[in-house]
């Protein structure tokens, strides 16, 4: 599989990594080279797959880690920059798990690739970090979170919003554009619902 990967024959590796798969299932003793060809095979999907089709075949494969495979899928996807295929993915797993202890994770990954995402406009990129946002609200008051994760989630919140609202408000004045300047507002009204304690 990784020869056929090396050759850039991602298709040729997926079916070798599969057959892998099969072959070790529900063997203890090869319980290792059967995460190693899961992994494997999410690595060659990610440059052959349909990330539409993703979620059943990695069910087929191995249903109780399929959803795993499928965040790694996504995180793939965020290294190669395929932006809107990340965005998709991490929408069905948020829907798919809204009481994963990742969702927070999630849901910044969803902005950041929105940000990155060529044809996003000042309102799609504002909209995604208002859910952010608006996700650490809901969530600190949970303790479905754990602490690291929570702290992670707060942080990534508020430097989104803050820190952007702050930015497309300087560049609104400057250019005197109602977009950013609106794009602005919504993040200091994100800002302002979720850390009314902060500093600045």
């Amino acid at each position: 599989g990784w020869v056929f990967l090396n050759q850039r024959r991602p298709e040729d590796a997926g079916r070798q990594f599969a057959q892998v798969v099969r072959d070790t299932a529900g063997d203890a003793a090869q319980a290792t080279l059967h995460a190693a060809a899961l992994n494997d095979f999410v690595r060659a999907y990610a440059d052959f797959g349909q990330v539409g089709k993703a979620w059943a075949a990695f069910g087929k494969l191995d249903a109780d880690r399929a959803p795993t495979m499928y965040a790694a899928l996504a995180a793939l996807y965020l290294d190669q920059g395929k932006s809107d295929k990340a965005i998709f993915a991490l929408r069905q797993l948020l829907a798919a798990a809204p009481g994963h202890a990742d969702v927070c994770r999630w849901q910044a990954d969803v902005a950041r690739a929105t940000l990155a995402l060529p044809g996003a406009t000042l309102d799609d990129k504002a909209a995604e970090i208002a859910r952010l946002a608006a996700l650490w609200g809901a969530l600190r008051k949970t303790t479905q979170l754990p602490a690291d994760a929570r702290t992670d989630c707060r942080d990534d919140a508020a430097a989104m919003a803050g820190e952007l609202a702050r930015a497309w408000h300087s560049e609104g004045v400057k250019t005197k554009d109602p977009a950013v300047l609106a794009a602005a507002d919504r993040l200091y009204g994100a800002y302002l619902a979720e850390f009314d304690d902060a500093a600045d």
